[in-house]
């Protein structure tokens, strides 16, 4: 089973049960580096927008990538995160007072994917462009208004019920 260690350097790495994948490669840890007096500095000036944004700057990763880590490997990367922040971080991680994640339109133009999700294709390293351009809604056609004088079955041979009929 993977374990967390937390290394000479002060540096907490955690071994993934689900690796990730960036830019070509299988990232199987995840290692954490302590924070800096200017990570602190840089956090009580809100300069860091989210608690992953943070955890983005101090393993290296981008923070879209940080999203896609599954559970229980979450539960264990947060538990190393949390035991190296200092007391004034995590006592705004106690009290929520900063967003979890930074939201998808404040995150740099690298980190986005601007397509919407394929569930058949979930991870992306990269932007995905699609080359299809928007048609104005000036050009769509009109919806068609064509009314039959009966009732259709369908384009079925056999004729309808009678319960199935038009009643009135």
């Amino acid at each position: 089973m993977p374990g967390n260690t937390l290394k000479r350097t002060g540096q907490w790495a955690v071994e993934l049960l689900t690796p990730l994948h960036h830019q070509g490669r299988e990232i199987t840890e995840i290692v954490i580096s302590p924070p800096g007096f200017e990570h602190v500095i840089r956090w009580g000036l809100q300069e860091i927008p989210s608690t992953l944004a943070l955890l983005a700057e101090l393993t290296g990763l981008p923070e879209k990538l940080l999203r896609m880590i599954t559970y229980p490997d979450v539960d264990r990367v947060m538990l190393a995160f949390t035991a190296l922040m200092p007391a004034t971080i995590q006592a705004d991680f106690s009290k929520g007072t900063r967003p979890f994640a930074t939201p998808i339109d404040e995150l740099p133009v690298d980190q986005i994917i601007n397509d919407q999700i394929d569930p058949r294709y979930p991870h992306v390293d990269g932007p995905v462009q699609r080359n299809i351009e928007p048609v104005p809604v000036s050009r769509m056609p009109a919806p068609s208004r064509r009314e039959s004088p009966e009732p259709s079955n369908g384009g079925l041979a056999a004729p309808l019920a009678e319960t199935m009929r038009k009643v009135g």
